[in-house]
């Protein structure tokens, strides 16, 4: 008889229909623990599912880490790694111990052989992500304090960051809305415009009248940002090589977390292996391409990784198969098992990339659906 599987994310006794976030800064849990919407109750599924795949240590670890030791993604992503290897057909082993002491987190044993990955998920667009958050509590303010009725559109929000400084931004939103007119000969083709002067800067508001079902913010900039994931793959290349030291001899992988926002195909061409760069002429017609090696794999005289499983928009609903980046100095042997996804390989001209034998091979992992609303 099967054992019933661990509950480690258990279903609320009291009703809560209110909507949130099952990642927020610093209290990544709050919503999903109470929340009994649809989608909080799918989440619940997939993590106690999927923590009930891993073996059982395995499982405890993450469980445990994803409520106490923050940031969500970071464990999120190493969960998401172990599964994915169980999915090609691997027998995983949480967090083996190599020479000195020096772990990794996972050792997958597949029929074609062994290979132990390490996970890792950098911090991408630190600056942007603070602006966003920013941003969001001021957005948070100006929807609670929206009328019912009206559809909102923040044009222009103040510099704000201290709790006193909002304040006093909640003061002048209350008082933006306190003087709306009457709504009739208005519309989203002839909005009205409600502006207040702050000590922190301008808010510009546009307002016209509707029914939002949900949340009354019709839509809003979060800010613009310079995208640094070639830099923060590169820079995790280098600063895991210790641990694939631990284990002399044996195929190593190097997992990166690629959230939305994060590294794509190219980030991790550059990041890892080089650039090209094309050449015009005087008369600005095409010359010809040339391909630089100058990437953090491919500067590294000796390969401790074996290569990177360069992942992409991984989130709570999804994710895209991972990409095998070759090092290119790695004389080794990968399991067969690892054939089937898509390789970028250094070569003497540039990079070669080869087709994936299949694809949407993470989606058996299981992931929830997302839902706009509750049916």
């Amino acid at each position: 008889m099967e054992e019933a599987r661990p509950i480690y994310f258990p279903e609320p006794t009291v009703p809560d229909l209110n909507w949130g976030r099952y990642q927020d800064s610093g209290r990544e849990l709050d919503w999903l623990d109470r929340s009994t919407l649809t989608q909080a109750i799918r989440i619940r599924e997939f993590l106690n599912r999927s923590l009930g795949e891993l073996p059982v240590d395995a499982g405890a670890n993450l469980a445990h880490r994803l409520r106490h030791d923050p940031p969500f993604n970071r464990v999120f992503f190493e969960m998401i790694v172990g599964r994915f290897l169980q999915v090609l057909g691997a027998t995983v082993e949480h967090q083996p111990v190599g020479v000195g002491g020096v772990n990794v987190d996972w050792r997958a044993t597949f029929p074609g052989g062994v290979v132990y990955v390490e996970a890792t998920s950098p911090t991408y667009n630190q600056d942007a992500a603070l602006e966003r958050r920013r941003r969001e509590a001021l957005l948070g303010v100006i929807e609670r304090q929206t009328p019912a009725g009206w559809w909102v559109a923040p044009r222009r929000l103040p510099e704000l960051g201290t709790n006193e400084a909002r304040r006093g931004f909640r003061r002048a939103v209350r008082s933006l809305f306190a003087t709306l007119p009457d709504p009739a000969g208005y519309s989203i083709d002839n909005r009205l415009t409600l502006e207040a002067r702050t000590e922190h800067g301008a808010l510009v508001l546009e307002v016209w009248p509707g029914d939002p079902k949900q949340s009354p913010i019709a839509f809003a900039s979060m800010g613009a940002h310079r995208d640094d994931s070639t830099i923060r793959v590169s820079i995790a290349a280098k600063a895991k090589r210790h641990q694939a030291r631990g284990f002399p001899g044996e195929p190593v992988l190097l997992a990166i977390d690629g959230p939305f926002g994060g590294p794509d195909v190219i980030d991790y061409d550059v990041a890892l292996l080089g650039h090209s760069t094309m050449h015009l002429g005087l008369d600005l017609e095409f010359e010809r391409y040339s391909f630089t090696a100058d990437g953090a794999l491919a500067k590294q005289r000796h390969a401790e990784y074996a290569g990177v499983l360069g992942f992409t928009r991984v989130g709570m609903f999804g994710a895209i198969d991972p990409i095998l980046i070759h090092h290119p100095r790695y004389e080794g042997t990968l399991p067969d098992e690892l054939g089937p996804l898509r390789h970028r390989i250094l070569e003497a001209g540039g990079i070669r990339d080869v087709a994936a034998l299949r694809t949407g091979m993470i989606d058996a992992i299981g992931f929830p659906v997302a839902v706009d609303d509750d049916d």
